[in-house]
């Protein structure tokens, strides 16, 4: 994308105002993140590169509002004696790192039902999965043909029973976490923003 090309309806995930990038080679003020994004980052959210075109930082590529690969995602969770939250995290088949399921839509089925089927393919969860997703999160998904930015948007699902014995048991391990734990151990920021946020629902 070149400067002249900047004129874009670059825009936020957060509500930001859309960013003009007019007379960027003149005016480099708009470099600054917070003219893009509310969120503080160390790095600037445009830059030049040296062919004098205008490319976004890893750090804020994930807020734009473009066409992403999309999958769905479960948040299995159960409820204490105490009002406590729990959630069921499984590791990565690739880098062992602390998840939740998820995979690609299904065909011919609704989004939550197949996030319900993820859920016990990955983690041998059972229970009662919502309609709605209660969030959304993007993160970068490694392929054979490059990191693709991928949105999943997150399904809760009420556990009434974990199985024995399930698709991918050999291949992944599963934990119950409280709400603040599993911020910790989650890599994802996204995911674990979404997490908090649940947590003070």
């Amino acid at each position: 994308m070149g400067a002249r090309a900047a004129r874009s309806n670059l825009r936020c995930q957060m509500g930001c105002r859309a960013t003009d990038c007019s007379g960027l080679e003149l005016d480099r003020s708009i470099l600054r993140p917070a003219q893009f994004c509310r969120r503080s980052h160390p790095e600037p959210a445009l830059r030049l590169n040296k062919g004098n075109a205008l490319v976004l930082s890893r750090k804020h590529l994930h807020k734009l509002q473009m066409e992403l690969a999309q999958q769905v995602a479960a948040l299995p969770v159960r409820r204490e004696v105490d009002g406590s939250v729990r959630v069921l995290l499984i590791t990565s088949r690739e880098s062992g790192r602390w998840v939740i399921p998820k995979g690609w839509p299904w065909p011919d089925c609704e989004d939550c039902m197949a996030a319900a089927q993820e859920a016990r393919e990955e983690a041998g969860v059972v229970g009662r999965v919502q309609s709605q997703p209660l969030g959304s999160f993007v993160y970068e998904k490694r392929r054979s043909s490059g990191p693709e930015l991928v949105r999943a948007d997150v399904y809760m699902i009420e556990v009434a029973s974990l199985l024995d014995s399930w698709p991918e048991q050999g291949e992944r391990q599963r934990a119950w976490f409280t709400l603040e734990d599993a911020a910790k151990v989650i890599s994802d920021h996204e995911l674990r923003d979404l997490l908090q946020a649940f947590d003070k629902a």
